[in-house]
């Protein structure tokens, strides 16, 4: 008996292997630092290093002054992004160090969202199922066509 994948299954699949090149090709050569990924890469090397939360880069839309930055020994805290990304490359980089870390971080980010996006939402649970009118429980399980639109999105926005 052979097992058979839903359809949804089989489009964030899809949808992944072709995030993975997509990702592979874009970050051949790294993360390009530009913007904000200046900021990001500062604070994984302050997490890499021990002082997360902390940045030795002061983005020009920052609230702090020349004399704060001083002040703090060229450390400001790391408040006009989020923390998560730098948090988990620090982490990573302890391994690879920050710039790959940045990399890693932005092909899993890339895979997972692709695989989630296409996927699309849960399957009903038994409760939403038992509480559906008649006419909704006997109505056909969704065929390719969502799935395979979901997938395409996917692709067509990392691309």
């Amino acid at each position: 008996m052979t097992r058979r994948f839903a359809p949804s299954t089989i489009a964030a699949l899809a949808a992944g292997a072709v995030a993975m090149v997509v990702a592979a090709v874009q970050l051949r050569h790294g993360v390009v630092q530009i913007l904000d990924t200046g900021s990001y890469l500062s604070g994984a090397q302050a997490v890499r290093s021990g002082r997360p939360f902390t940045s030795t880069l002061a983005p020009s839309f920052s609230e702090f002054s020349a004399i704060e930055f001083l002040e703090c020994g060229g450390r400001l805290p790391f408040v006009d992004f989020p923390l998560g990304y730098p948090l988990l490359a620090g982490l990573i980089g302890l391994v690879t160090g920050a710039k790959a870390a940045l990399g890693v971080v932005v092909f899993i980010g890339t895979v997972a969202t692709a695989m989630l996006f296409a996927h699309g939402p849960a399957s009903r649970t038994e409760v939403q199922r038992e509480t559906q009118s008649e006419t909704l429980r006997e109505a056909p399980p969704d065929g390719w066509g969502a799935p395979a639109l979901r997938a395409a999105i996917a692709v067509g926005v990392i691309v």
